[in-house]
């Protein structure tokens, strides 16, 4: 297995539950492993057109769980300052409020999915491909 080096901040050590002096690497495989599966339980079923919004607003934005809270506020605001409603042809307020209703592991899910598109896959022509690559749900 290949070894990795990751270096955490003080104040997540408390959160991940393990001492530096043991079970650390297990606790952490472990907690990898719950996020997918939680990942992939909440994933939200949505259009490819509502997906590539949702990629095309988070492009570039640094994800983290805390803006996940105003997801919904931040599609209608994509809508109506950047006009990301007509180039997906999208209703930004209707949308907005689902994923508003959606619970934060969903929300979070979607997060993912949006640092996974924006990794390099080199030449895309198929967005839809890409996006099942990522763990998208779409609707058909």
């Amino acid at each position: 297995m290949p070894r990795k080096s990751i270096y955490l901040p003080d104040k997540i050590m408390p959160i991940i539950g393990a001492s530096d002096s043991g079970g650390f690497s297990q606790r952490l495989v472990g907690i990898v492993r719950d996020w997918d599966h939680i990942t992939k339980d909440a994933m939200p079923e949505l259009t490819q057109s509502e997906w590539l919004y949702l990629m095309d607003m988070l492009n570039g934005v640094v994800l983290e769980g805390r803006q996940a809270l105003f997801l919904g506020s931040d599609i209608i605001e994509s809508g109506e300052m950047d006009r990301l409603d007509k180039k997906w042809e999208v209703n930004a307020r209707e949308f907005g409020k689902r994923i508003d209703a959606l619970p934060l592991a969903s929300k979070i899910a979607i997060h993912d999915v949006a640092y996974r598109f924006w990794q390099p896959h080199g030449i895309v022509n198929d967005y839809r491909e890409v996006l099942e690559k990522c763990g998208a749900n779409i609707a058909e």
